[in-house]
């Protein structure tokens, strides 16, 4: 490999058109940005928590095969291994 080979940048294709990643995506990220419309405060006020506790206390546990209970349990058979084998 020659030294000039390793200098240019990374180059690789998207919908049919070869795109430079140092220069052109900045680019294109800008113009898509600019011509999207902003979504509405009714359209994203769901998108996220009030608080970082609300996801673990926003709904009731349903039961064993809720998320936070399964995490428990994995956390609990996790210490309870690392204990037993270390």
């Amino acid at each position: 490999m020659s030294p000039r080979s390793i200098q240019r940048p990374f180059v690789f294709q998207f919908s049919g058109l070869k795109l430079t990643t140092g220069r052109n995506c900045p680019r294109i990220f800008g113009a898509r940005a600019e011509t999207c419309a902003v979504p509405r405060e009714e359209q994203t006020k769901d998108l996220c928590w009030k608080h970082p506790l609300a996801a673990l206390t926003s709904d009731p546990i349903s039961g064993m095969g809720d998320a936070r209970v399964l995490s428990g349990i994995l956390t609990a058979a996790m210490v309870a291994l690392y204990w037993f084998f270390a």
